[in-house]
């Protein structure tokens, strides 16, 4: 009996990790899970009571630990998303994958079968099959396989039709239950941003939510139509009225809402959202690749003043202000995004016969021939277009982002039409003559293949708007004819190791992104055609998004000097002079790109020397940018100045619009750029800067003022990350003055929320100004292990430490609500954390829970709230010494609630305090 409660304990403890997963915040589903937690808990209550008065019901026992076993054997975890089209020898391949197996080269369901049976053979196993649609991935598929193999475990499925679970089988199903109105009416008014007018817009709005069943993702894309309407009644009933809502020859899952959002885009939204059913669910698609793509289908039309892709970044943000992209949470400035499988589904719907994602060979000769739009998804050994060579198909787009060994060789002759023609992967190995024959193609796109040429011919695409080589680590020369391409508006070559380039690429002028620019720091040795002139760059007026790399020039090893040679003259701040800059020019830049080849790339040849540093310092100063520049990434700065242009005291007067600010790789210079003069910037990432010591007042430079309030570095910085400095020991905010006869002290960082110090070990203490900041919610140190306290920070929320060998003390910090602590041996003090509701604390090695834990538990017994949840990863040895009659057991009966468990979850221990729950299987 014992056995079978540490068991249930071990599944309540799952269940409540499965709570807190990201997954689960999902209004609705985290309230599901609860439900059935606490359906968990009178299971407990039975267990108790079985253990107290005794039980002959051998066989109910026997049942209840085979349904625990299930549930607990979640170490042996598989999980697939099955979709409407999926392909069974790829959902093989991913679950003998996914649960440590190998396929090899075996691409046939009937040769996996058996391999899944091997794989699976003995275990217990916990698969989880998300949103199925058809039971035959089970009852045809998967089920006989696992049964032979003599697996056991448990199979989840999720899906959106009950009769698909019915008809696998399933024991038990589950409804999870919708939204209430209360909480559908509060998330309307969440995404639709309403404040003073949402009482007289309540009741209108409640018949909107109740329109959308209670399914959150329905009030999320029909708030994104609400915030295109004025905020009145009149226009709410409209969208209330719309006669989108009953459109009854749709599904019933695309009914409602979901067609309304679709509905009310104008034409050229709809277009661009229908391109989202052409790529994988689940697929992060970045704004410069649906830009591009967008612009070359015709889906954006000509605005003065903006250029196509411009526009269509506009109708990006558009998307995602009316929910129907998703942002990617871990980018700040929302450049990656995700679609709502939902609502690819019901792109695939209305696009269904004219755009179409999968096998290839699934689809008939006649609806093939329908088609305009096809991606293949399918990794056969071959891509083959099931129609009569001798038919010229009308196909449009054509996406291979998976490519297979070999493609089809009547490929490029049979689509005539093409205007998209995207390749990527390894397989491709050669592009044909013929390429030259696709007249109509505006964009070519391959990256990441293997081609070790491209053929003259493809001069011949004078329609063609974008060419995206980049990482084609075979490709050494361009063709000439490349510079006949006078339509071109985007060349890509980042990553692609060009040892000879065309002369001319100036004559292409629409180019507007360009990515791989190689220039060398030494004209004398660009004799063999290795890199471009940046005079070339002189006549691309109409440049947004620019990446140049710079090259060190020919080396000569017997001639190097040593690395440790220093230059003694000292570079100083000049403004810039008319004409004197190859970007001086370039009105519409918005971003740039400068990098040089890392060491770790030159191994056979020895570091830079003093000549080509200085001679790579001389290429910095003639690219100062426009000021119309928002985003600045340098990397592998091997320079030991910094370019005049970024010292310049009127720094944030010639860049006054830049707001991202991306250093990475300063291995050589010891000073950063007045950066706090810019008054838009709201990114900073300084990393790898090895040769940086001090930090102090040159950082800030003399702020940004208006006249009225004190001048402030920094006004607009939201997020600062400093990452891999390790020889930077001081850090000081101590500013200037204004200069005014005030002398108004410099406000610094007023608007900073995200602070990030990682693997800087030499840093002493972070500066105190950074206390004060009211915007500052979270503060990650990692691997900065001479920082010894953290302390006064009144209103950071989130707080992260993690293995810093010489942190001894976090104290008073009212406003904490999560602290994660990680293998910090060294702390003997955390105190007066009154807001404090979750901590989280990881250390394998130590022998007994440190004393800092008791006492602040004891602190906040005597709080009113006394909500603090624990959890532990630790050895088995300090669970031991953590249960009930062991030697730390009065910390853990402090806490509200503690869960602690080893690495690999062997040993576990869970304890709740208010019900006294306590499980543990030691």
């Amino acid at each position: 009996m014992e056995a079978l409660e540490a068991l249930f304990g071990n599944c309540s403890q799952k269940l409540s990790a499965l709570i807190q997963d990201e997954a689960a915040m999902i209004l609705g589903v985290k309230e599901e899970l609860g439900k059935l937690q606490r359906r968990m808990k009178r299971i407990d209550g039975a267990l108790k009571k079985t253990g107290r008065e005794g039980t002959e019901d051998a066989a109910w026992l026997n049942e209840l630990r085979s349904i625990l076993d299930e549930a607990n054997d979640l170490f042996d975890d598989v999980r697939h998303e099955v979709t409407q089209k999926y392909s069974g020898a790829r959902l093989l391949q991913d679950i003998i994958r996914k649960a440590g197996g190998s396929h090899g080269s075996a691409e046939r369901v009937s040769d996996l079968l058996p391999i899944l049976s091997r794989t699976l053979g003995g275990r217990r196993i916990f698969l989880v099959l998300d949103d199925v649609w058809r039971s035959t991935v089970w009852t045809d598929l998967l089920r006989n396989p696992l049964r032979n193999g003599a697996a056991s475990g448990c199979v989840l499925a999720t899906t959106r039709d009950q009769n698909v679970a019915m008809r696998m089988g399933a024991k038990h199903i589950h409804q999870v239950e919708k939204m209430t109105v209360d909480s559908g009416w509060e998330l309307l008014c969440k995404k639709t941003y309403l404040e003073e007018d949402a009482q007289s817009l309540r009741s209108v709005g409640v018949q909107i939510v109740n329109k959308c069943g209670g399914l959150p993702l329905a009030i999320k894309v029909i708030a994104g139509v609400l915030t295109t309407k004025e905020k009145s009644r009149r226009e709410w009933e409209r969208v209330l009225k719309s006669h989108a809502w009953s459109m009854s020859e749709l599904p019933e899952e695309f009914r409602g809402a979901l067609y309304l959002s679709y509905h009310d885009l104008p034409p050229h939204l709809k277009q661009c959202f229908l391109s989202f059913c052409l790529y994988p669910e689940d697929d992060v698609h970045c704004i410069w690749d649906l830009r591009r793509m967008w612009v070359a289908e015709g889906f954006v039309e000509q605005e003065e003043g903006l250029t196509m892709e411009e526009l269509a970044e506009q109708y990006y943000f558009e998307l995602i202000r009316r929910s129907l992209l998703q942002p990617d949470p871990r980018h700040v400035d929302q450049r990656r995004c995700e679609v709502h499988d939902l609502l690819r589904s019901l792109g695939q719907y209305l696009s269904q016969g004219e755009s179409y994602y999968g096998d290839s060979q699934s689809l008939d000769a006649t609806a093939i021939s329908k088609l305009r739009r096809l991606s293949i998804a399918e990794g056969r050994e071959i891509v083959t277009i099931p129609a009569p060579e001798t038919e010229r198909l009308r196909l449009r787009t054509l996406l291979l982002t998976a490519s297979p060994p070999r493609i089809e060789h009547s490929l490029f002759s049979r689509f005539p039409y093409l205007q998209v023609l995207l390749l990527n992967g390894k397989g491709i190995e050669c592009i044909p003559d013929c390429v030259g024959n696709l007249i109509h193609l505006r964009l070519l796109d391959l990256d990441w293949t293997s081609i070790s040429n491209l053929p003259d011919s493809i001069g011949l695409l004078k329609n063609l708007q974008t060419l995206n080589l980049q990482h084609c680590k075979f490709l050494n020369t361009l063709p000439r004819s490349i510079t006949h391409l006078s339509s071109l508006r985007r060349l890509g070559l980042s990553g692609t190791p060009l040892r000879h380039v065309p002369e001319g690429i100036g004559r292409l002028q629409l180019i507007n992104d360009l990515q791989g620019f190689i220039i060398n720091a030494d004209d004398s040795c660009n004799s063999e055609r290795n890199s471009w002139d940046l005079e070339e760059l002189k006549s691309l007026g109409q440049l947004r998004w620019l990446g140049l790399h710079i090259l060190e020039g020919k080396r000569n090893a017997n001639s190097m000097q040593p690395t440790d040679d220093t230059i003694d003259q000292v570079r100083t701040a000049a403004p810039p002079g008319n004409g004197a800059f190859v970007l001086a020019n370039k009105a519409f830049l918005k971003e740039l790109a400068v990098s040089c080849t890392p060491q770790t790339e030159r191994a056979e040849v020895p570091p830079y020397t003093e000549e080509e540093i200085s001679k790579i310092e001389d290429t910095f100063e003639k690219l100062h940018p426009p000021t119309c520049l928002e985003r600045l990434w340098v990397e592998n700065f091997y320079n030991q100045h910094i370019p005049s242009w970024m010292l310049s005291s009127s720094l944030g007067t010639y860049l006054p619009y830049l707001t991202y600010v991306n250093f990475i790789g300063l291995p050589l210079c010891p000073q950063l750029p007045p950066l706090g003069q810019l008054p838009h910037l709201r990114y900073l990432q300084i990393r790898e800067a090895l040769a940086i010591v001090t930090i102090g007042p040159e950082l800030l430079g003399n702020g940004v003022g208006d006249g009225v309030h004190a001048a402030a570095a920094f006004p607009k910085l939201e997020f600062l990350f400093m990452i891999d400095m390790p020889n930077w020991e001081e850090w000081s905010l101590v500013g200037s003055e204004t200069g005014k006869s005030s002398s108004c002290s410099l406000r610094v960082m007023p608007r900073l929320e995200e602070l990030r110090v990682i693997y800087c070990p030499k840093l002493r203490a972070l500066p105190k100004g950074l206390q004060q900041l009211r915007a500052l919610r979270i503060l990650q140190v990692e691997r900065a292990h001479s920082l010894s306290v953290i302390e006064d920070f009144l209103f950071i929320t989130e707080l992260k430490i993690i293995k810093n060998d010489g942190m001894e003390r976090i104290s008073n910090l009212p406003a904490l609500r999560k602290l994660t602590i990680w293998d910090n041996s060294a702390l003997k003090c955390v105190d007066n954390l009154v807001a404090l509701q979750y901590l989280e604390l990881q250390d394998y090695s130590m022998k007994s829970l440190p004393e800092w834990l008791l006492r602040l538990a004891q602190q906040r017994a005597h709080l009113r709230d006394n909500n603090l949840e624990l959890v532990m990863r630790c050895s088995a040895a300090i669970i031991q010494r953590c249960l009930k009659g062991g030697p730390d057991w009065p910390i853990i009966e402090c806490f509200s609630r503690v869960s602690a468990y080893t690495e690999d979850r062997s040993a576990h221990l869970e304890y709740t305090k208010q019900s006294g729950c306590y499980r543990t299987n030691q």
